[in-house]
């Protein structure tokens, strides 16, 4: 049996307030390892917004400035800026391969999070 819409929003305003996107250069496995380190790389805070099937994405686009060089093939979702708690990790389908300065865009709506 699914999540009614009442719990999965009530899960995500009582949880997902403030969470921050992150980027992994391999699996982040529980504990968020592997998040990319240097350059100018920081989480960037993020909102989820319900899509019209009861999922939810992230509702303004984000970019990450200055990044190092890196394969970056995972994303993940943190409570903190830095620290704080790992919340979910996910492949982003395929390797992004960044060099010393590039920017890593992410559109609204690429984020994708569903409860079932």
């Amino acid at each position: 049996m699914s999540m009614t819409p009442f719990l999965k929003g009530r899960l995500f305003r009582d949880t997902m307030r403030q969470t921050y996107l992150s980027l992994h250069v391999a699996d982040p496995g529980l504990t968020g390892a592997n998040e990319v380190v240097g350059g100018a790389y920081a989480r960037q805070q993020t909102e989820f917004t319900p899509t019209e099937n009861g999922d939810y994405a992230n509702r303004e686009g984000l970019e990450f400035m200055r990044m190092p060089t890196a394969r970056v093939n995972y994303a993940g979702l943190w409570d903190s800026p830095m620290g704080g708690n790992f919340l979910w990790g996910a492949w982003l389908g395929e390797t992004q391969e960044l060099r010393a300065g590039d920017a890593f865009v992410v559109d609204a709506g690429w984020v994708i999070l569903r409860l079932t």
